[in-house]
């Protein structure tokens, strides 16, 4: 993440439980039934991360990994029209556009 990059070099997170790779990499699905919803902006600046770790995240989560990508930026606008969407996956189990 970019403002990371402002504290900490690279070589200083790589590798380490701040890092999405490493947690997704030890993260065992038999043992935690978390459920991982991502949704990212069209324009979002962290899209290509995203992108990178979407197919990561849907190998590990299976089922239980959701991905959506909607018009927008990383900002406000976006997350607020994306909650409605977000408390019916977090309540009812399934995405879907409100």
């Amino acid at each position: 993440m970019p403002d990371m990059d402002l504290a900490f070099a690279p070589d200083q997170l790589t590798g380490t439980p701040v890092d999405i790779s490493y947690l997704v990499q030890h993260f065992d699905p038999n043992v935690s039934k978390l459920r991982v919803l991502m949704t990212t902006g069209t324009e979002d600046m962290l899209r290509s991360m995203d992108e990178r770790s979407r197919q990561a995240f849907a190998v590990k989560f299976g089922d239980r990994f959701n991905w959506q990508m909607a018009p927008g930026r990383h900002d406000w606008p976006l997350w607020n029209a994306q909650l409605p969407a977000a408390m019916h996956w977090l309540v009812k189990g399934t995405y879907r556009e409100i």
